[in-house]
């Protein structure tokens, strides 16, 4: 009988242990266009003005520059070009996303903006009305001056007009007792000549003291002119400075209500 042939024996290979996958790197800061689409976002870039801006679904407004965003949780780009979220609490704050911050409208109502027209202007017309009561306080300064001067050149001319008439009576005394005493040609003449001497220069001496008097008011009045020019350098340097940044306001101030009205449009609400 033949004998049974038993089938050949597979080879056994020792079972190696799996090789664990290695674990994922930890993810870096989100790009923010995709954090962006992934809270309902919009992202804007204007390459002319390098500006970069964000609208919360509310409508609320965040615009930085290119690599600027820092204040506001956005790092600088990435190697793909892509600005990255570092912190996203500070973005959400900035563009009022926060859970615990209270919802943009509970009723159909206009977003308020963080600046008013008035209060935008408040500035210029405080710095325009101090500038005002500047012109005014010298003009009230000068003027002063200059009745001070007229009373001056009124008292002296009045002086002046009084010396006159007592040289003039001194003159009628002296012939009256030349004449009495029968004292006339030389004696007159020279009686004359003293006295003609003596008005001259107490004429001269009131002439000084005038030109002394006016010259001191024209030195006062130029002091305050200049003192109002100075004044009014530093206040006008402030008021182009504050008319600068009230107009840098005034600009977000109406982009807020454009993008707001904008906003309101596409949902077919209309704000009353």
């Amino acid at each position: 009988m033949p004998k049974a042939v038993s089938a050949p024996k597979t080879a056994q290979f020792p079972k190696f242990p799996e090789t664990p996958s290695p674990a994922a790197s930890p993810a870096g800061p989100p790009a923010l266009r995709d954090w962006a689409l992934d809270n309902g976002v919009s992202v804007d870039w204007n390459p002319d003005t390098k500006m970069v801006t964000l609208i919360s679904p509310d409508s609320y407004a965040v615009r930085f520059m290119t690599n600027n965003g820092e204040s506001y949780g956005v790092g600088a780009m990435n190697a793909q070009n892509s600005h990255v979220v570092e912190n996203e609490r500070d973005l959400l704050k900035a563009l009022k996303m926060l859970p615990e911050a209270p919802a943009a409208s509970v009723s159909p109502a206009a977003p308020k903006p963080a600046l008013s027209v008035s209060a935008a202007a408040a500035d210029d017309y405080k710095l325009g009305r101090d500038a005002d009561a500047l012109s005014i306080k010298r003009e009230r300064t000068v003027g002063g001056l200059t009745a001070k001067k007229l009373a001056l050149e009124s008292a002296y001319g009045g002086k002046i007009e009084q010396l006159y008439a007592q040289y003039m009576r001194d003159g009628l005394v002296q012939d009256e007792r030349l004449a009495a005493k029968g004292l006339n040609g030389g004696y007159a003449d020279a009686a004359g000549a003293r006295r003609g001497g003596g008005y001259e220069a107490a004429l001269g001496s009131l002439g000084q003291m005038k030109d002394d008097d006016l010259r001191s008011v024209d030195g006062a009045i130029e002091q305050a002119y200049q003192s109002d020019a100075d004044a009014l350098y530093t206040l006008e340097t402030n008021y182009v400075t504050q008319l600068l940044r009230s107009a840098q306001r005034l600009e977000d101030f109406n982009y807020q209500a454009a993008v707001a009205a904008g906003t309101a449009a596409a949902r077919g609400v209309i704000y009353r």
